[in-house]
């Protein structure tokens, strides 16, 4: 686990969503994305492998009803197209 992630852990409790299964020696596959999410998937972490195996971490900050004003917005948008 990276410090960030351990932070996230201190901070935020345990995760409250997480893949069913992490390599636990750390060896992800090439080209994959793992999420946790923290503090009821307000706080996303995010591990991203690319093809050459080269490792990047995000920490993604939301709101609870995002996707659901995400969605109402795009409806609205595409109204006056329908």
């Amino acid at each position: 686990m990276t410090s960030a992630a351990e932070g996230l852990v201190e901070k935020y409790g345990r995760p409250s969503s997480q893949p069913e299964s992490l390599p636990q020696d750390g060896n992800f596959p090439p080209d994959s994305n793992w999420d946790v999410g923290f503090d009821n998937d307000t706080v996303i972490y995010r591990v991203s492998i690319d093809s050459n195996r080269r490792e990047s971490a995000f920490i993604m900050y939301t709101q609870p009803d995002f996707g659901e004003k995400r969605n109402k917005e795009s409806k609205a948008e595409l109204q006056g197209d329908l």
